[in-house]
């Protein structure tokens, strides 16, 4: 696999609805949705952005702890990396799987911890190894249109909603250590509310902060960054959890942030909230400026449509929330990891 790493870089708005359980979105109301084994964070979702590129976490793809460790050097996951599309359910047999051929992040600084800390909140590109297909799937995967620029300027209350294959919900358990539940085997979404980090984030931020500290001690504190945006569930039923980085917030039908520092979220699952990264944030701004022609969206988001959709028959149940396994540590050498990490 090769790596390109372009330029330097170095996400908060405001959003109130009647948010909702998360529910199983109507078939190709979201095409653009993928997902992938990571060996860094076990399962990370993608975002197409075109035919032949997606959108997922930095972290994702490269181990943020190894810089610091080893003098700055970038740990990218040197092995294949293969995209799941077009399928909604999650499974080793369904879907296709189109292998990545490069990744594309911002350059980072010779420093080894303010490397850490930028790979733990930043965004990457996957460039594919070839055309998502058409013939073969019912609703053709597509690019969705993206907020690089932070043209989107979102009212205070107003509902979004999110996307991703793991939710935590009320009753659910964190298993001590690195092991937690992958539940949700279809892919889900949950309309939210972006408000205000005070107070409804300011513990997932306390613990942001500390994160990022750890990797980098001059890390700036902002009650109000400009890179940060938190997003909640009015109803206090649930939110996205590990398993599930890289997936999208999308608002005014446009995706406008991700879901990228795992260290954070990691330990906050049962806040009922998020804090998403802005992808149109300034320290970004030069990172997409050359990486523009990679974006040829063809799906447009008609979030009006959707909610309409999915109440119609009232408020939906979860469907398919039941543990498929508990994941433990496994070894990376291991020929059949990637069949350790879905089950059957």
């Amino acid at each position: 696999m090769k790596f390109y790493l372009p330029i330097l870089i170095l996400c908060s708005a405001f959003i109130l609805s009647n948010g909702s359980k998360p529910f199983v979105p109507p078939k190709g109301s979201l095409p653009f949705m993928a997902y992938f084994i990571s060996r860094h964070r076990s399962m990370c979702a993608a975002v197409l952005i075109s035919r032949t590129t997606a959108m997922t976490a930095v972290p994702c793809v490269v181990d943020a702890a190894y810089e610091i460790k080893h003098n700055g050097r970038v740990n990218f996951d040197r092995g294949p990396i293969n995209l799941v599309i077009g399928s909604d359910y999650r499974h080793m047999r369904r879907g296709i799987k189109i292998e990545v051929i490069k990744l594309i992040v911002p350059k980072f600084p010779e420093s080894a911890k303010l490397k850490g800390m930028l790979i733990s909140k930043t965004i990457a590109l996957m460039v594919l190894e070839s055309l998502v297909p058409d013939i073969v799937m019912e609703f053709p995967p597509r690019g969705v249109i993206v907020d690089t620029k932070g043209t989107i300027k979102m009212d205070l209350y107003e509902e979004c909603f999110t996307a991703g294959w793991h939710y935590f919900v009320s009753g659910d358990v964190i298993h001590p250590g690195r092991k937690f539940p992958l539940k949700d085997s279809m892919l889900h979404a949950q309309f939210v509310t972006v408000v205000k980090i005070r107070p409804t984030c300011e513990t997932l931020q306390f613990k942001y902060n500390a994160a990022m500290t750890r990797l980098w001690y001059d890390h700036p504190h902002d009650d109000d960054s400009d890179e940060l945006l938190c997003a909640v569930d009015p109803t206090r039923f649930g939110q996205l959890c590990h398993g599930t980085f890289g997936s999208p917030l999308i608002c005014k039908n446009t995706v406008v942030g991700l879901l990228v520092s795992p260290d954070a979220q990691w330990t906050n699952c049962t806040g009922k909230s998020n804090i998403f990264h802005l992808i149109g944030s300034p320290d970004l701004h030069n990172f997409f400026n050359c990486t523009q022609k990679l974006f040829d969206p063809e799906f447009t988001v008609d979030q009006v449509a959707l909610r309409k959709k999915v109440y119609e028959n009232g408020q939906p149940d979860l469907q398919d929330m039941n543990y498929d396994n508990v994941l433990a540590d496994f070894d990376e050498e291991s020929e059949n990891w990637e069949e350790e990490q879905f089950g059957g």
